[in-house]
């Protein structure tokens, strides 16, 4: 589930991005702001869920539910190592090169100081907290690739897997709510010519 809420997420921050780079009216009301704040907290709080670091010994269970490295060591353990071509010492490795990356401590950045703990360093209107860049959300769309990856070699044993679409009504909403509102504009004076007449 966090895997699927962050990639949502990163689909639709995508849209709204793509849609102000194109001058996009729409994507700068206050109702598409604010959905973009949600958005950048959602999917910042998904994937470091699933980054969580590994606990071990007996407390292994108290790691995040959605921690990779707790599915890594659950399938570990209910599988005979003969029985299985799952190379957990490779997927843990995979999570460990993750989580020394910079990317991973500016994630982690974005949730301390911007996201989750507004309040600790908090100098900016609501609105205008600046989210991901162009850049940061190619590096997120490569980081969500690569976790959809690790889930699926972990549940490969099971005959399970992951299998991640893009929904793209937001997009179409962005679209289609900009043409409708040019086509209002430019017909308000005729608009208003056919009122007069018709209150008269």
């Amino acid at each position: 589930m966090s895997l699927f809420l962050a990639h949502r997420a990163l689909n639709e921050l995508r849209f709204i991005i793509s849609a102000k780079n194109k001058g996009n009216s729409t994507s700068n009301s206050d109702t598409i702001k604010f959905y973009s704040i949600t958005l950048h907290y959602m999917l910042i709080m998904e994937l470091t869920k699933l980054l969580e670091d590994k606990v071990k010994g007996e407390h292994r269970k108290k790691s995040h539910f959605a921690s990779l490295y707790r599915l890594n060591d659950e399938v570990n353990n209910r599988h005979n190592p003969n029985e299985t071509n799952v190379d957990h010492q490779n997927i843990e490795e995979r999570l460990k090169k993750i989580r020394k990356s910079n990317f991973y401590e500016k994630l982690k950045d974005y949730r301390d100081k911007k996201f989750a703990h507004t309040d600790n360093d908090f100098s900016q209107e609501a609105f205008e907290i600046i989210g991901f860049s162009t850049d940061d959300i190619e590096d997120v769309s490569n980081l969500v690739t690569e976790l959809e990856g690790i889930i699926n070699d972990c549940l490969q044993m099971d005959g399970g897997g992951l299998n991640l679409y893009k929904i793209n009504t937001t997009e179409n909403f962005l679209n289609f709510q900009d043409g409708y509102k040019g086509f209002a504009l430019s017909r308000y004076e005729e608009f208003q010519e056919w009122k007069q007449t018709n209150n008269s």
